[in-house]
């Protein structure tokens, strides 16, 4: 069951690209999120879902019903700004394994311990796009598929990284 229905706002600058979620202060209170909770998104008229780490609203955000997502999440979920998706409170495990495809138009990145390092406590769900940037060069990433099984992990440094395949014009 989904707590509450919020509408989509561009990420802060400062934001984007780290996985941060930032929601109406009092949307918090009310359904008793705090900072660092992981909440699952679901956008019900793509029937798609993506998590991420729940951050304290700014002030100008207090009573707006709001949630700031940056692109990534957007994409992963299919929405615009200004749609309406519902919010819940999740539990997340350590992930043992993560495997990632490489998208079309993407640098690839150093190795699999440098990925580690990069998205160390990123939670992240399957279908989930990923951006980075290194030295200029985007990276741009999606989850295949993960260990142990659960709806979402949290990657951290012991975490096995798998380049699966790298997209091409014609997958």
């Amino acid at each position: 069951m989904y707590h509450n229905e919020v509408r989509v706002k561009d990420a802060l600058k400062k934001d984007s690209g780290k996985g941060i979620i930032r929601l109406d202060p009092k949307v918090m209170k009310k359904l008793n999120l705090n900072t660092k909770d992981v909440i699952e998104i679901v956008y019900p008229k793509e029937n798609t879902k993506t998590v991420g780490i729940l951050h304290h609203g700014k002030k100008k955000d207090k009573g707006t019903n709001h949630i700031r997502l940056d692109q990534a999440f957007r994409m992963s979920l299919g929405v615009s700004l200004d749609d309406i998706v519902s919010i819940k409170k999740i539990e997340v495990v350590f992930a043992d394994k993560v495997t990632f495809k490489v998208k079309q138009n993407s640098a690839l990145p150093k190795d699999s311990k440098w990925l580690a390092k990069k998205l160390e406590n990123q939670i992240v769900s399957a279908n989930d796009t990923i951006n980075l940037f290194d030295w200029g060069r985007k990276i741009n990433l999606e989850v295949i598929s993960f260990t142990p099984k659960a709806k979402a992990v949290r990657i951290h440094l012991d975490t096995e990284i798998i380049l699966s395949e790298i997209e091409t014009q014609y997958n």
